[in-house]
């Protein structure tokens, strides 16, 4: 809800999910953005653009090679944002509308690059302690308050949605949390999909994707650096992924 005037700043939404917005009144003027442009909005201090209507030269002297769609959305009318796609709205008029995100195994990737950079950004904000005791930890920390999720739990979440897959491939479907699952109404992960989505190929394919972004988390020196077992918990997520692929 937005009265005349009001906008939102240049920006990527949460988790590089996907999102969509539906107008219920007014209209809204969009700016789109697709992926692959971020150096022609960072300064060299590492900042974005706050708008793409208003900025300092400057600062951003290419930001007009930007590649961008933009339009206006009426009443009654849906738009899609996809992964990773930066934007900007300004509300023309009252306006109200409701809007949702979402993600799934085919932006699993981006989400955990947006994660690493993100990580990397409380790594330089901390750089003045990287000798004191705990320094991951503290980072993991900070990474969780600024991101909303830490290393441990973009493993909880890829792990959540493997077991949707495996409790599939394997016939055996597993139940979720007792609180979730109460909550929501699933007798099992399997009723949290479409059954389109998991037919032998689809999961085969999602399957696939994520222990692609499983490996890479293996790989990454954070996953062992982190207090605990989480390192040895992606190992065995990894091990029951590759036994489900080849089953299959």
């Amino acid at each position: 809800m937005g009265g005349q005037g009001t906008w939102t700043p240049f920006h990527e939404d949460v988790f590089r999910s996907y999102s969509w917005s539906s107008n219920i009144c007014g209209q809204k003027r969009w700016i789109l953005v697709p992926p692959g442009q971020n150096h022609l909005f960072t300064d060299d201090q590492g900042n974005w653009v706050h708008s793409l209507v208003d900025y300092d030269q400057t600062r951003f002297p290419r930001l007009f090679e930007l590649k961008k769609f933009e339009l206006m959305q009426g009443p009654g009318e849906t738009v899609f944002v996809p992964s990773g796609w930066w934007h900007q709205v300004q509300n023309i008029g009252d306006t109200i509308s409701i809007n949702h995100n979402w993600t799934n195994e085919f932006n699993l990737r981006r989400m955990y690059d947006r994660l690493g950079h993100d990580l990397q950004s409380v790594r330089y904000a901390l750089r003045d302690v990287t000798g004191m005791d705990g320094f991951e930890d503290q980072v993991q920390l900070v990474l969780g308050i600024n991101s909303g999720m830490d290393f441990c739990g973009f493993f909880m979440f890829v792990k959540h949605m493997a077991a949707v897959y495996l409790g599939h491939c394997n016939a055996d479907p597993r139940p979720l949390p007792a609180a979730d699952s109460e909550a929501k109404g699933y007798k099992s992960a399997r009723d949290c999909v479409d059954g389109y989505f998991l037919s032998p190929d689809s999961t085969h394919r999602a399957l696939n994707i994520i222990d692609a972004v499983v490996e890479m988390l293996e790989s990454d020196p954070t996953t062992a650096l982190i207090s605990g077992d989480l390192k040895d918990k992606v190992f065995d997520l990894r091990k029951t992924i590759k036994q489900a692929l080849h089953k299959s």
